[in-house]
């Protein structure tokens, strides 16, 4: 797969609010009904929302969506902006507009090796997306996905990532609020998991979202477990704090 593979985007698409679910206490998922037409897109990429005086903000696809509606999880992190607006102010049947979808990330389906998958918070929408891709296009390939929030109460709709998985898939998840005993969660983050678990990536291929200094933690980590950057696809999540569009 190549960039000329993925589907062109559209602008100007009009939307409407289907659903606001509360996933955790930041986190909501906005499921949008796309009114303009089905939006063809790829597992992982993301588009560029418009809300009402907002600045364009972009928000990835999760595995749960579909040409004819959307989803996307957004995290509040109290610093105003467009995700503050969402949390605080945006109610079901509000119209919106967007442009999309964008992002390579889709190209790591490409690579026909084992599938490393690493999320950090709102990553997992995206990461699940390829994770869930790429067992559907070859369910003998191994897929392992690592994820990790800062607090246990924010890994959310685990039994539903699980399923989303091949059925040989491995899910590790990580909190940094957690004891080093516990059975289910380990203390830490995804990176530090992917250190414990793998000594060398030869051959793998590779994607990673959420917070930049998580991927670019991963970067560096999995180049030197012997990961060729040609197989790591990435997509950095910067909050309106970082005064990114993303």
């Amino acid at each position: 797969m190549d960039e000329t593979a993925l589907p062109p985007p559209r602008f100007g698409v009009e939307g409407r609010i289907a659903a606001l679910e509360n996933l955790s206490p930041g986190v909501t998922a906005v499921r949008v009904a796309v009114e303009s037409g089905p939006l063809i897109f790829a597992p992982g990429q993301y588009v560029a929302m418009s809300l009402p005086e907002q600045p364009p903000r972009d928000y990835s696809l999760t595995w749960r969506s579909a040409p004819d509606e959307l989803e996307f999880f957004v995290r509040d992190h109290g610093v105003g902006g467009t995700s503050t607006f969402i949390a605080e102010r945006l109610r079901v049947r509000d119209s919106i507009r967007f442009d999309g979808p964008f992002g390579t990330m889709p190209l790591a389906l490409g690579h026909e090796g084992p599938l490393l998958c690493i999320a950090a918070s709102t990553g997992i929408g995206p990461v699940t997306a390829i994770a869930k891709a790429a067992g559907e296009l070859a369910p003998e390939r191994e897929v392992q996905l690592y994820w990790g929030a800062a607090k246990a109460e924010d890994l959310f709709l685990v039994d539903d990532i699980a399923a989303a998985l091949p059925l040989d898939g491995r899910l590790v998840l990580s909190a940094e609020d957690v004891e080093p005993d516990n059975g289910m969660i380990r203390a830490g983050n995804p990176v530090d998991a992917v250190s414990v678990y793998h000594g060398v990536l030869e051959g793998w291929g590779a994607v990673a979202a959420g917070p930049p200094v998580m991927v670019e933690a991963a970067a560096v980590l999995i180049q030197s477990l012997g990961l060729a950057p040609e197989n790591f696809h990435a997509d950095a999540f910067f909050t309106q704090k970082d005064k990114q569009p993303k």
